[in-house]
């Protein structure tokens, strides 16, 4: 290799690390709802340069002279219009989002608002106007000169002022342009022209300077578009593909360094994903989108790339004195495709939410931990005694499903564990929670006492005379056979001998409170279980 080709190697190696890195995007650190059905589909698309497109063109406003596209939000933004978010597709709504944009207040039964710009950061999104500069080249008989331009982008939570009718979702990826890749060509530079003479800890070091201070933003970014957008739309945090083949490309980039980068957008999808679920323990109304799997053998320089690798400037570019594209490793049209194929699949299965019920679950032992899949049954049942349901609990004992609105009796099984059974009552389009207590070794074949006392709430004394009942299952006051029924004696005392169990203990009396309790009956006996009767006010 000459030393001219070996200076353009290390050159172009060196802008592979660049990109690579400057693309490792952090991400943002929730309930089901539905709109009357009078209500338009409202969707809104925000972000960054995965969002908008960037590379994709046709870009909205191209085909505009340059006086008014320098002036067309949609062109400076580089919103494209086969990217991603303009692909999106609702069940019920014929083609795609890229049918129904609009960019004003409108009437119309579904309506896309498209607001995504290359090169935002969160502060774009929700309180600073976005700073675009155009280099325009002009060509004339004594050479090229280039027209310079500064236009402003509006902040993209504007948006919502414009919109009439609730939102229902909002599709965004932001966060990568918070990191500062400024310091990291400098960073680069500093040591050489390629990633290899920079080490792995100082680039990490470079990354992960402010994450603390980035998470923050992008939860303050998040919680001002749910105000923005109200609390029955649904955030789609969208995650981001690991970026280059795993095999390397020569001189560019080896197996390392590409396992290296690759992980790194691993972790910060793992991370973000976790606060993401943190936000939804919190009641946010938001999911997050993972896409790495979908670009698996598809990454940039691999046989068949859905990420473009190092691509030469193109003639919508922002920057015509540009060496190589901005839109360098980013999706092209296949990780478009992709990339809305995964976000379909969260929306299919949120708009079904919205006619049916929502259940979520754990089984879980008497020691806090969780029952195996292999080894937790779950089977629901209609109040016919019909099977409506039956699925297993994942290796963590979760355990999900959709059901149509109304009262169920839920039953949970495992070997060496007593049959957990409960009843739960579904909303259309609410989620529930129901947790299994698979935590009482023994079967149904063994039997075990309960020597309990009524005692008053008010001055734990005995209640005498106080009638009950017992049921199977929990949080069953009404609904099968009573295979259990006394009275209290005259100081409070009451005995239960069932099978190894959970059942529900019905009671009350004149002048008390009647209540429903769940219990659980071990194998052997149980002394001094106390059962506490309120008094009615006088």
């Amino acid at each position: 290799m000459n030393k001219r080709n070996e200076q353009f190697a290390k050159l172009f190696k060196w802008v592979v690390a660049v990109l690579v890195v400057a693309t490792m995007f952090f991400l943002p650190d929730a309930r089901l709802s539905s709109c009357a059905e009078t209500d338009p589909m409202i969707i809104v698309s925000m972000g960054d340069s995965y969002s908008s497109g960037d590379g994709l063109e046709p870009y909205y406003g191209q085909d505009k002279s340059i006086e008014k596209r320098i002036k067309d939000q949609d062109w400076l933004g580089h919103r494209s219009t086969i990217s991603w978010p303009a692909l999106i597709e609702v069940p019920g709504y014929s083609g795609t989002m890229a049918d129904y944009k609009v960019n004003s207040s409108s009437t119309a039964r579904c309506q896309w608002y498209f607001v995504a710009a290359g090169g935002a950061k969160t502060a774009n999104i929700t309180t600073t106007y976005q700073k675009i500069g155009v280099n325009k080249a002009e060509y004339t008989d004594s050479g090229v000169t280039y027209a310079q331009y500064t236009r402003y982008l509006y902040p993209q939570i504007d948006v919502f002022e414009k919109i009439n009718g609730k939102v229902d979702y909002v599709t965004i990826t932001i966060g990568g342009n918070d990191v500062g890749f400024g310091n990291l060509v400098k960073a680069c530079a500093k040591h050489s022209s390629y990633l290899g003479n920079a080490t792995t800890d100082e680039i990490l070091e470079h990354q992960l300077k402010n994450v603390d201070e980035i998470k923050a933003q992008l939860k303050d970014t998040y919680l001002a578009i749910i105000e923005a957008a109200g609390p029955q739309a649904a955030i789609l945090a969208v995650g981001y593909p690991k970026l280059l083949d795993e095999n390397g490309k020569g001189s560019l980039y080896t197996p390392e360094e590409a396992a290296y980068l690759n992980n790194c957008v691993h972790e910060y999808n793992t991370e973000m994903e976790k606060q993401i679920s943190r936000l939804r323990e919190e009641g946010l109304n938001i999911y997050f989108v993972n896409v790495e799997e979908a670009f698996e053998g598809h990454l940039a320089f691999s046989k068949d790339p859905w990420i473009s690798g190092i691509i030469g400037p193109k003639p919508q570019e922002l920057n015509d004195a540009a060496i190589i594209s901005g839109s360098s490793l980013h999706p092209n049209a296949e990780g478009a495709k992709a990339y809305a194929k995964c976000v379909n699949e969260v929306i299919k299965e949120l708009e079904k939410a919205k006619t049916k019920g929502f259940v979520t679950g754990k089984a879980g032992t008497v020691y806090g931990g969780s029952i195996t899949a292999s080894s937790a049954e779950i089977v629901v049942y209609d109040l016919n005694d019909k099977q409506v349901i039956k699925t297993k609990a994942d290796a963590n004992g979760k355990f999900s499903f959709y059901i149509e609105e109304g009262t169920y009796r839920l039953v949970m099984s495992s070997p060496g564990y007593t049959e957990y059974s409960t009843y739960f009552t579904v909303r259309k389009g609410k989620e529930s929670f129901v947790e299994g207590l698979l935590h009482y070794i023994g079967n149904s074949e063994e039997n075990g006492i309960i020597n309990g006392k009524f005692l008053s709430t008010v001055t734990g004394t005995a209640v005498a005379k106080v009638d009950y009942t017992v049921r199977e299952g929990w949080n069953n006051s009404s609904e099968g056979p009573v295979v259990a029924s006394g009275r209290g004696g005259p100081v409070g005392y009451f005995t239960l001998d069932l099978p190894v169990g959970c059942y529900s203990l019905t009671f009350g009396r004149s002048k008390y409170i009647t209540e429903t309790i769940n219990i659980t009956v071990e194998k052997g006996t149980k002394n001094r279980f106390y059962v506490y009767v309120t008094p009615l006010d006088n």
